[in-house]
């Protein structure tokens, strides 16, 4: 009985921005923060109802040493898929390859959990793809999940509505933020243990798909540039002065009467 969390590990753009054209090589990346959130969850469910948790990743082979550090939240076993068939893919042969490492190594798990976007594209299409492609529920604002019996009890939050709804299937759910009252932070005893653990490493090979269905080959769609969000200024409040004249011919229009 365990969970899987999909966790992406994301350049820190920013970062290579300060480095001179000497380390522009480097590929300094960190886990997408709202994916360490889904990550909450699962330990939150492990250490309420005993799950185990399984992390995997999808990216190239330097994306190792950061995958590691999720041992220090307390998973028991992370997995990083990485080929060189793989790279270019986009959200469809993301969502494919994911589902078929899942559904050859992991078909017995409970539940997946996703952050809803990633910081580097912010699309909230690769989660809900995967469950498609894995034949399963998703659902998406989570709020609260309980398991009852043989059953989740996942509740979603949609503007200030709250719907409760039970799963007996397996499921795929999405969050934005992590479980109320709970934080899952490294401990130092799996800080010093998670040197000594070993990233599980899995390619396109050992998932027996043809390299024309995943990576650019297998997308619909391919990245031309990325840029950063530029966020407009929000205009200064103006006053508008009516005369009496011409409030009473504004009155005359709202109520529908003939100037």
């Amino acid at each position: 009985m365990y969970i899987i969390v999909c966790v992406k590990q994301v350049k820190n753009y920013n970062l290579e921005k300060r480095k001179t054209s000497a380390n522009s090589g480097s590929n300094d990346m960190f886990h997408n923060p709202v994916d360490l959130m889904a990550l909450a969850w699962a330990m939150k469910l492990k250490q309420m109802y005993g799950f185990k948790v399984i992390t995997i990743s999808m990216g190239p082979l330097n994306a190792k040493s950061q995958v590691r550090l999720l041992y220090s939240y307390g998973v028991d076993r992370a997995v990083l898929l990485s080929s060189k068939t793989l790279a270019g893919s986009d959200t469809y042969a993301t969502s494919y390859a994911l589902g078929e490492l899942i559904r050859n190594y992991f078909s017995d798990y409970s539940m997946i959990l996703c952050g809803d976007k990633t910081l580097d594209s912010e699309t909230g299409q690769v989660p809900h793809s995967l469950a498609m492609a894995l034949g399963v529920s998703s659902y998406s604002n989570i709020v609260e999940i309980l398991r009852k019996e043989d059953c989740f009890e996942v509740t979603c939050e949609v503007e200030s509505d709250r719907v409760k709804m039970t799963e007996k299937d397996k499921l795929l759910c999405t969050v934005t933020q992590g479980p109320k009252d709970y934080v899952n932070l490294p401990a130092i005893k799996n800080i010093i243990d998670s040197e000594s653990k070993e990233v599980e490493i899995l390619t396109s090979k050992d998932l027996k798909v043809k390299d024309e269905v995943v990576g650019q080959k297998g997308s619909y769609t391919k990245v031309i540039s990325l840029h950063e969000k530029n966020f407009v200024t929000r205009r200064k409040q103006q006053n508008i002065v009516f005369s009496e004249e011409k409030m009473g011919m504004l009155m005359k229009v709202i109520l529908g009467e003939s100037l």
